[in-house]
């Protein structure tokens, strides 16, 4: 968890708290702008944080996403919104 937590820290310039994160599930699905049988996988916690999130290092932006918002994903983003909607943690 220190690991989740640093990069956290680093990357959106908020502390995770530690003690409310979960973990979500692992997703898979083709890598989006690669060749065919590229695969991503993304490891996803749920938790807290405090602090003001802020885009920083490799991130550029942040934008928040509803399950409306599927579509304009990636597609193991879609599994994840698709997982997080049946869950009832997004609308």
């Amino acid at each position: 968890m220190e690991a989740l937590a640093r990069e956290i820290r680093e990357e959106l310039n908020v502390e995770l708290v530690l003690s409310s994160t979960k973990y979500m599930g692992v997703f898979k699905d083709q890598a989006d702008s690669h060749a065919p049988g590229v695969i991503v996988k993304m490891t996803c916690y749920t938790g807290e944080y405090s602090g003001t999130l802020q885009p920083t290092s490799e991130i550029e932006e942040i934008v928040f996403l509803t399950f409306k918002d599927k579509d304009k994903s990636s597609p193991v983003d879609k599994l994840i919104l698709q997982d997080l909607f049946n869950l009832g943690l997004i609308d």
